[in-house]
């Protein structure tokens, strides 16, 4: 397991304040178009994830941050989703634009959530996490990175990490975040780029979005989604 010090080395090698677009023309990554349609609504789109449901008066500090990149440069963005999915994922599962191909790896996960459920192998933690800086994460999206705010809390979020790994190992290091819009599927010009660049690195510099808050293992839960702005509570930990 990557120990703290590599993480949080790894982590701000590229959560950097001074937020920049490399292309000229900004094109998103061809897999978004499994979740986002043309007109930049979202696709049918299934899968499973655990996730930490955020404290409301986070919700409302990451609405309004929402709210400034939409009126800043909403021609970058698709839709927006609705505040009530905004969340900290902890671990991936499986997801697939076709249901039918995942839905046994599904109905497999939830009977391993289930037992981690029953054998209550889930403790008891508060973990403490704060906001580092809002990043574009792999040309899908714009997020906000988040870090645990310190060894031991970064301890047992590995530990949590860990559990669900045995559910399905993921080939990729974990980056916590919690997600604020999807690019607009086409794309957008040097202007937009530029206008994007200037807001988020506003954000960044701004001292109200440096802020430290709690997720719990109270507030864990396996979820179920169709689409990126419909998820469905399965299973509360």
């Amino acid at each position: 397991m990557e120990d703290f010090v590599n993480f949080i080395k790894r982590t701000n090698s590229f959560e950097k304040e001074n937020f920049e677009l490399d292309e000229k023309y900004f094109t998103p990554i061809e897999s978004l178009k499994q979740k986002i349609k043309e007109d930049n609504t979202f696709k049918d789109f299934y899968g499973d994830t655990v996730v930490f449901a955020l404290p409301n008066e986070i919700k409302e500090k990451i609405s309004r941050v929402i709210d400034f990149i939409y009126s800043e440069a909403p021609e970058c963005f698709a839709k927006r989703f609705p505040d009530k999915t905004l969340h900290m994922t902890l671990h991936d599962l499986v997801n697939s634009e076709n249901l039918n191909k995942i839905q046994a790896d599904i109905t497999k996960n939830k009977k391993q959530v289930e037992l981690i459920k029953k054998q209550s192998k889930i403790p008891n933690y508060d973990i403490q996490m704060k906001t580092n800086n809002i990043i574009n994460m792999v040309n899908t999206s714009l997020v906000f990175a988040i870090q645990p705010c310190t060894q031991e809390d970064y301890k047992h979020l590995m530990e949590l990490y860990n559990i669900f790994e045995e559910v399905k190992k993921l080939p990729y290091p974990f980056t916590p975040h919690i997600t604020l819009a999807y690019y607009n599927i086409n794309g957008f010009d040097e202007k937009a780029a530029k206008k994007l660049s200037k807001s988020v690195t506003k954000l960044n510099q701004d001292s109200l979005n440096k802020f430290e808050f709690c997720v719990s293992t109270k507030e864990l839960i396996y979820q179920t989604f169709r689409n990126m702005e419909e998820y469905f509570d399965i299973i509360a930990f």
